[in-house]
C-alpha cells in the first residue's frame, strides 16, 4: 500500500513512530510512481537507513521495502539492533523471491534489500522470537499461518479495517505503557485516571488489568478510559504469584519490579522472546531487582526497564530512552511523586 503520510509528527510522539514515519516519508519521497494500490518503482540508488534500536520498524520495513520495486536500501541500526534476529522473516520473504542478504552475521541486522516484485503466496513464519515476523507479512498482503497471538490479531483488525475502508480510526492509547501507571498505583496506592484506554481492546497488553487485580490495583471504566484504584491488603505479601507472559512479555518488567517491591514471589514462565528485546530483559530485570535501594539501575539503554525502575524510586543510568515509547512519562511521573509527598 502507497500513497501520502497520514500522520501530522508531533514531539509528544513516540520516537518509535517518528522513526517509522520518516523512513517510510524518505522512502515515498523517492518514488516515481504514487498512489495507493499502484505499482510502486523507486529511483534505483542504494542508501541507508538507520533504524537505532526500533525492533519494530525494522521487522516492518525490511518486509515492505522487499516488495518495492526498484528499491535498494541496506537497513541498519544500534549495535544492540546487530544482535537481534531477522532470520525467520528474511527467508520467508526469499521463500518468495526476496533478495536480501546480511550485511554482517547471517540471521542479523544490517540487511541489503533490493527490492522486487514477491510472489506473496501464504508462509508459515516462526514467531517463536517475534509475533511481528508475521505482522510485518501480512500488512505487506502475505497470508501467514502462525500461532494465535494478541499482537497478530490486532494487526489483522487493523488491516480489515482498512480494507473496509473504515476511515478516521480513532487509536487507543498504549496498554503495555500503562502498566507502569498500574505499578505506581500498586506501590504507592491513590487512584490515577487514564483516558483513550478500554478493558474492550483489540490490544492483548490489557491483561494488564487481570494481572495487576491480585496486587491491589482495581480497573474501572468510565466514559473516556479507565480509572485505577488501590485495594492494595497486606495478605499479598510473601505469597507465590505464578504468570505466564508468553502473549504479554512487555508486561514483564512492571509485574515483575511491583512484585519486589511488595514482597510477593513471582513465578514467571514464557520469558524467554525477552532476550531478543531492546535489551536482554530477563538479565536486565534481574538486575534491577537486584539493585540495592539509593544505587542507580543500569538500563541497558531499554525503554521499559528505565520505566519500571522510576516508578519504583530508582535513578537510572538513560532517561532519554523512555521517549523511544513514551516521551511524557518523565513529566507525569515527577508531578505524581510530587503530588505523593505533599
Amino acid at each position: 500500500m502507497h500513497g501520502d503520510p497520514l500522520m501530522e509528527v508531533t514531539s509528544l510522539m513516540p520516537q518509535d513512530v517518528v522513526l517509522l514515519h520518516d523512513s517510510l516519508l524518505s522512502l515515498h519521497s523517492k518514488l516515481s510512481t504514487k498512489g495507493r494500490n499502484k505499482t510502486a518503482t523507486l529511483h534505483s540508488t542504494l542508501y541507508t537507513l538507520n533504524l537505532s534500536n526500533a525492533g519494530t520498524a525494522f521487522r516492518f520495513l525490511t518486509a515492505y521495502c522487499a516488495q518495492l520495486v526498484g528499491c535498494e536500501v541496506v537497513l541498519d541500526g544500534c549495535e544492540r539492533m546487530h544482535q537481534r534476529p531477522i532470520g525467520p522473516m528474511v527467508e520467508a520473504l526469499r521463500t518468495m523471491g526476496a533478495d536480501i542478504e546480511y550485511v554482517g552475521q547471517e540471521g542479523f541486522p544490517p540487511l541489503h534489500i533490493r527490492g522486487r516484485q514477491l510472489n506473496k503466496q501464504p508462509q508459515c513464519v516462526d514467531t517463536t522470537i517475534s509475533s511481528q515476523f508475521a505482522s510485518a507479512l501480512e500488512l505487506i498482503g502475505v497470508p501467514c499461518d502462525a500461532p494465535a497471538s494478541p499482537y497478530l490479531t490486532m494487526t489483522r483488525t487493523l488491516i480489515q479495517n482498512y480494507q473496509s475502508a473504515i476511515s478516521n480510526q480513532q487509536l487507543e492509547a498504549d496498554w503495555s505503557s500503562a502498566a507502569f501507571w498500574y505499578e505506581y498505583v500498586a506501590l504507592y496506592g491513590g487512584e490515577i485516571t487514564l483516558p483513550n484506554l478500554s478493558l474492550d481492546s483489540i490490544q492483548g497488553d490489557r491483561v494488564v488489568a487481570t494481572l495487576f487485580e491480585p496486587l491491589g490495583v482495581h480497573t474501572e471504566s468510565t466514559p473516556t478510559g479507565i480509572t485505577l484504584h488501590s485495594t492494595l491488603s497486606t495478605t499479598l505479601h510473601s505469597q507465590l504469584y505464578t504468570l505466564n507472559f508468553s502473549l504479554c512479555p512487555d508486561l514483564y518488567p512492571a509485574v515483575a519490579v511491583t512484585c519486589r517491591q511488595l514482597g510477593v514471589d513471582l513465578h514467571a514462565t514464557g520469558i524467554e522472546s525477552l532476550a531478543y528485546k531492546e535489551s536482554n530483559r530477563i538479565e536486565t530485570v534481574q538486575a534491577l531487582l537486584a539493585t540495592p535501594k539509593g544505587q542507580r539501575v543500569t538500563t541497558a539503554h531499554d525503554h521499559r526497564i528505565a520505566m519500571a525502575a522510576m516508578v519504583a524510586g530508582y535513578a537510572v543510568d538513560d532517561e532519554q530512552c523512555i521517549d523511544k515509547s513514551y516521551p511524557q512519562f518523565t513529566e507525569q511521573l515527577c508531578k505524581l511523586l510530587s503530588h505523593a509527598k505533599a
